[in-house]
């Protein structure tokens, strides 16, 4: 089962002040930093192995909806039958 992360709100003058510090937590605690910010540009700060797990994820489920958007198209019979002349005959 995976935890959500725990999530931590500062402003730019705190993140500033203690920048070091709040990275230093970020990465070791596994926590969400969120940057408030005037006019609502926000900035969410997080670990890069979280990073590198979020876009996984992502890419894991963009695979997986073009497999089902295949096997779909396949069971409806949406699709055409080429020779492997015919794919040659695109490069």
């Amino acid at each position: 089962m995976n935890v959500l992360p725990i999530v931590k709100a500062t402003n730019v003058t705190s993140l500033r002040k203690n920048i070091k510090k709040q990275f230093d937590y970020v990465t070791d605690q596994n926590t969400i930093l969120i940057v408030t910010r005037s006019d609502d540009k926000n900035v969410v700060v997080i670990a890069e192995n979280e990073y590198e797990k979020m876009m996984r994820n992502i890419n894991n489920l963009t695979y997986s909806l073009k497999l089902l958007k295949s096997a779909d198209e396949a069971e409806q019979r949406d699709f055409i039958e080429v020779t492997m002349s015919e794919l040659e005959s695109y490069e």
